[in-house]
């Protein structure tokens, strides 16, 4: 693994040299040098800009925006559909989604306060206006939900996640379940579902019911191992069960995370 990991960082330089217009912030974020406020990264060959916090913020969108991990599933993109990203983070991959499909509707999840606020800030700065934010955290049902996060990485805020690190901030913020949101926001359909919450992507898809499932036909998730007492393995019998294709791709830097990737479609 530390040599797939020491390889996996080594060929991301051309990507990120070639893809950022100021790719040495990446550097400054990670020795604890920003300046005022949050610094703007900018893309180049791309309108995209984002403010961001710290040097995770930068990778996050490198995976995003530039390898566009969340699309590896075999999966076109398409003008018109509805997207729930789940863990919206700063909005990587909602407002990039929402300027190359302007007829999408983007509802974009993201709960831990600083997060939510940098979210909102990147909207107005990308001028979409496709993209509904809601602080919400996902779970079993609707209610409040108990959300943690470390001071170093406030993009790992968590709901689930256990036992890595110790949480520095805990807060009540308000809950769904996917079924729930759906009635809350008339959602007949959504075409795809992108989800990074670090561990609660188990507790949200495995309690949703076969009904709410049914209008779903692309999944996209970061999964995380070893956080809570599900494993992605277990995460894509029950989906398979539910007539989901599945596809997973395991970290080259991470043993505990990878994609999975589920479809109602054949995968490519």
């Amino acid at each position: 693994m530390l040599i797939s990991r020491i390889a996996y960082y080594l060929s991301s330089i051309p990507t990120l040299l070639a893809g950022l217009e100021n790719w040495w912030l990446l550097g400054l974020l990670r020795l604890g040098i920003r300046g005022r406020g949050a610094p703007i990264l900018r893309l180049r060959r791309s309108p995209l800009r984002f403010h961001v916090r710290t040097a995770m913020d930068v990778w996050v969108i490198k995976e995003v925006c530039l390898d566009r991990d969340y699309e590896g599933g075999g999966v076109r993109l398409l003008d018109g559909w509805t997207f729930l990203d789940v863990g919206a983070g700063i909005g990587d991959f909602s407002i990039s989604v929402a300027q190359r499909l302007p007829g999408s509707r983007v509802i974009a999840l993201e709960p831990f306060p600083s997060s939510h606020q940098l979210l909102l800030d990147n909207i107005r700065l990308n001028r979409v206006s496709n993209v509904q934010a809601l602080g919400y955290a996902l779970g079993a049902g609707s209610g409040p939900h108990r959300l943690r996060a470390g001071q170093a990485e406030p993009g790992q805020s968590s709901t689930a996640r256990r036992g890595r690190g110790v949480a520095t901030h805990e807060e009540e913020v308000p809950g769904r379940s996917l079924a729930g949101l759906f009635e809350e926001l008339e959602i007949e359909r959504c075409d795809f579902v992108k989800m990074d919450c670090e561990g609660a992507e188990y507790e949200i898809l495995m309690t949703a019911d076969e009904a709410t499932l049914a209008r779903i036909p692309h999944i996209a998730l970061e999964y995380h191992d070893l956080y809570t007492d599900h494993s992605h393995e277990e995460l894509a019998e029950f989906l398979g069960a539910k007539g989901y294709r599945i596809r997973t791709e395991p970290s080259p830097a991470h043993r505990e995370i990878g994609y999975l990737f589920a479809s109602r479609r054949p995968l490519g």
